[in-house]
């Protein structure tokens, strides 16, 4: 099994926590199927795996995870003409955005969830987070 927290952790350099992270496999299963189905290519929805990837990356560089933001980097480049020049921008330039209203929303959505504790969202803010939501999941959204 891949196991990406592991790996990125550095936990396979440390057997004894190795192996107490997989007491519970059913975890460690459950957290890497939900990478792999999050940023992998078989997700349908009006998200591509290039942005989901790119957003994810830039969550964890505004979370200061280099290691994640450079694994997720690392698995966008790797898909080549897949990221268009305005997610690549997003991925060499900290703070840019893509000129898409559609992709800038979620972009400003992922640095504010960050800044901003989801508790502390003022109602104006919910029609955004609905339409929001529509985009990065539309598998998962109920009205």
């Amino acid at each position: 099994m891949t196991d990406a927290i592991a790996r990125l952790a550095g936990l396979r350099a440390d057997p004894p926590l190795l192996a107490t992270r997989h007491e519970r496999s059913k975890v460690a299963l459950a957290t890497q199927a939900c990478e792999d189905l999050l940023l992998g290519d078989s997700l349908a929805g009006d998200l591509s795996q290039a942005e989901r990837l790119v957003f994810a990356a830039e969550q964890a560089r505004v979370s200061g995870i280099p290691a994640l933001e450079a694994e997720y980097r690392a698995r966008a480049i790797a898909l080549g003409d897949a990221v268009s020049p305005a997610l690549r921008r997003l991925l060499e330039t900290a703070g840019s955005t893509t000129g898409n209203a559609r992709l800038d929303a979620m972009l400003h959505f992922v640095r504010t969830w960050r800044s901003t504790p989801p508790t502390a969202i003022k109602p104006p803010c919910w029609q955004f987070l609905r339409q929001a939501c529509r985009w990065m999941a539309p598998c998962c959204w109920h009205n």
